[in-house]
């Protein structure tokens, strides 16, 4: 990871708490992970849509 300052810090931390999580509750952490996949998936689509509708 490239990143200045505490921002490091930060990060490790978050990886720590995530993969701590995943370690305890890993069923949760799989269906957070596809439930955030469909959201990003669904965004995506709509954007695509949405600048199929303006260009025309």
């Amino acid at each position: 990871m490239k990143s200045h300052g505490d921002n490091r810090y930060l990060w490790v931390i978050t990886l720590a708490v995530l993969g701590a999580t995943t370690l305890v509750q890993p069923v949760e952490m799989l269906l957070v992970v596809i439930l955030l996949a469909l959201i990003g998936w669904a965004i995506m689509a709509l954007a695509s849509w949405a600048g199929n509708k303006t260009h025309r």
